[in-house]
């Protein structure tokens, strides 16, 4: 599309350079030339994508120190997130007792990049779901990756898709990480109760992400069942699908705090002494032709306030995120017409 334009134009291909400038508590990237080659896809984690340099981009320069970065995606780019409505991409990770491997990685300051669609992706969604997907995908750094040993040996039958979300059948309240809120019929049967909405993070959850202490974490139960129907282990949670509660019979097998340290290690850190207060750095990415959408910056500003209550109230306001950027100075002249793009061209 870039050579495209310029050809029609009777101009060159726009330099491979990125422009980028501030625009209060936003960071607006616009990549043009070969950094846009390729759109921006995630589809093979091995290969640097646009999202990567575009993170790299962002950070360059500053003397602040960010936690997250959060990326929205222009109107005019192509949407290539290998079908996710949002994902966690993590860079650094330095946990013990979560289940997860230990991650640095040197080109990135940030422990996690979020990329987080469009900011119209999220004008359907009512905010209580919209909070969820926010606390689901800064949850990531730390959830949900435990194995547990059930007398059989060491398993993952606590997970669900992609090893990185709790399974189906585990009682978690609706928490951001899946699992469901299951009712215990006493008769061998659970029901799920999606009614009950997108709750706040469970005590499971607290604890790994550092903020509750072991002894603080009620009994939880997983369900092994007899015959799952239409439902796995990787099936996404009633209460997001909005569906009616679904009934299935099974085992219920009881589970403490306990056992999950048994097999992983307590979590450190703890409450003590780990971070309780996190600050992202937000990004809006253009295309190399596109105005920027004054909707976009009301959305996004919106939508800050929005996830920082929420991350809050899920945490029981044990932990919170802050969207402020200090003013850097890292400006362009133009907002709409940086000097490469030829007038005929847009």
């Amino acid at each position: 599309m870039i050579g495209l334009l310029a050809t029609l134009a009777g101009a060159q291909t726009p330099p491979d350079a990125f422009g980028r400038f501030d625009v209060e508590n936003l960071t607006i990237v616009r990549p043009v030339g070969a950094a846009f080659e390729g759109g921006f896809d995630n589809s093979d984690p091995n290969d640097e994508s646009a999202f990567d340099r575009t993170v790299v981009r962002a950070l360059e320069g500053r003397a602040t120190d960010y936690d997250f970065v959060m990326v929205f995606i222009g109107q005019g780019l192509p949407r290539q997130i290998a079908g996710a409505f949002a994902f966690n991409e993590t860079h650094n990770r330095d946990l013990m007792g979560v289940g997860s491997v230990r991650l640095a990685d040197e080109r990135f300051s940030v422990r996690s990049a979020l990329y987080m669609n469009r900011t119209t992706s999220f004008t359907t969604l009512d905010p209580v779901r919209s909070q969820w997907v926010f606390n689901h995908e800064i949850g990531h750094h730390w959830l949900a990756y435990p194995w547990i040993d059930l007398g059989e040996g060491r398993s993952d039958v606590l997970l669900g898709r992609q090893r990185a979300h709790w399974t189906y059948f585990l009682h978690t309240g609706n928490a951001p990480m899946e699992g469901n809120d299951w009712i215990d019929n006493g008769d061998g049967t659970f029901t799920t109760n999606p009614s009950s909405g997108q709750g706040g993070y469970s005590d499971l959850e607290l604890y790994t992400m550092g903020l509750l202490r072991a002894d603080e974490v009620a009994p939880f139960f997983l369900i092994e069942p007899d015959d799952p129907g239409n439902r796995t282990r990787t099936s996404a949670p009633d209460h997001w699908l909005e569906i009616a509660p679904f009934t299935v019979s099974g085992q219920r097998i009881d589970l403490t705090i306990d056992d999950l340290i048994a097999t992983n290690g307590p979590v450190s850190p703890g409450p003590d002494t780990s971070q309780k207060d996190f600050r992202f750095l937000t990004v809006l990415v253009v295309g190399p032709f596109e105005d920027i959408d004054s909707g976009d910056l009301t959305r996004v500003s919106e939508l800050q306030t929005q996830w920082a209550e929420g991350f809050a109230t899920a945490t029981r306001n044990l932990a919170r995120v802050s969207f402020d950027m200090p003013d850097e100075k890292l400006t362009l002249a133009s907002i709409d017409a940086p000097a490469w793009i030829p007038e005929a061209a847009r």
